[in-house]
Formats: structure tokens, sequence, C-alpha cells
């Protein structure tokens, strides 16, 4: 525990995934795209931009559709985009945590219209995703995974 006054370096990178997520909210609009604007690539850009690690960078590119996302997903090995979360977690050393105790700028899954769909946490403590019309605000009970990356 730091000392009072004391700024943690995860403090700093959080406020750097926060930053970036406020920043892209603000750019983000209108319908998303598969080939390369969609949840996973929302969701993992706050990432990129503040800490610098891509934690898609294996999927990106890959799939120009719904469809195709889940053939690609289904020829890497996985079963499910759940699956497919866990493995990047686990590569990248983020633990699995409750939802719930997520802080700003974690990354989670949630099942949206019984979607999975790439979130991450906003620092109003509800988790973002990329919608229809730029990006929706979700609340935490639709959220089924999530992991500390910061």
């Amino acid at each position: 525990m730091a000392a009072a006054g004391v700024i943690e370096i995860a403090d700093i990178r959080r406020k750097r995934v926060c930053d970036a997520l406020v920043a892209k909210m603000a750019k983000t609009s209108g319908a998303p795209d598969w080939n390369g604007d969609d949840c996973k690539d929302f969701a993992a850009a706050p990432i990129v931009d503040g800490l610098g690690i891509d934690p898609v960078a294996r999927f990106r590119g890959r799939w120009k559709t719904k469809r195709g996302a889940l053939r690609v997903l289904l020829r890497m090995g996985y079963r499910s985009v759940l699956e497919a979360c866990e493995d990047i977690a686990k590569d990248l050393g983020w633990p699995r945590i409750d939802p719930h105790e997520a802080e700003s700028g974690d990354f989670g899954l949630a099942m949206v219209a019984d979607v999975p769909t790439c979130v991450i946490r906003h620092p109003s403590g509800l988790w973002v995703c990329r919608s229809m019309n730029g990006y929706a605000c979700l609340p935490v009970n639709v959220v089924v995974a999530a992991w500390r990356c910061v």
C-alpha cells in the first residue's frame, strides 16, 4: 500500500486507460464495422492507447462479418467468445475477477441481446461497448466475465 500522497504505478496506468476510453467514446459514432471497428476493437483501443499492448492483435483484420468472426474463432480452436477472451487474459496475465469488483479500465464480456460483446469498465462504474449508434453504457448485471487488466 502506498503512503499518503504517493501515486502508485497502477493508478497512473489506469488513468491513462480511462483517459483513452473517454477520448475513444468522443470519437465514436454511427454503426460499427466488423472489419476493424467492432466490439473487440472498441474495448481494446483504450488498452492499446493507455498501456501500449494490444489484447486483440491476433484477431485484427481476420473477419468482415459476424458470421466470419464466429468462423475464425472456431478455426482458431475457440468454442466461444468467452473462451477466446479467457485465452487472451491468460496470455497477458490478467486475473479473472467478479464483474462487480471491476475497476475503471478493466476488460469484460457482456451478453447484449444474447450476443457476446466485449466491454470495458468506465470510470462511472458502467460498462461501455460498441453499439449501432456509437457506443452504449451497460449495467454490471449483463457482464458475464471480467479481467483485471491494469
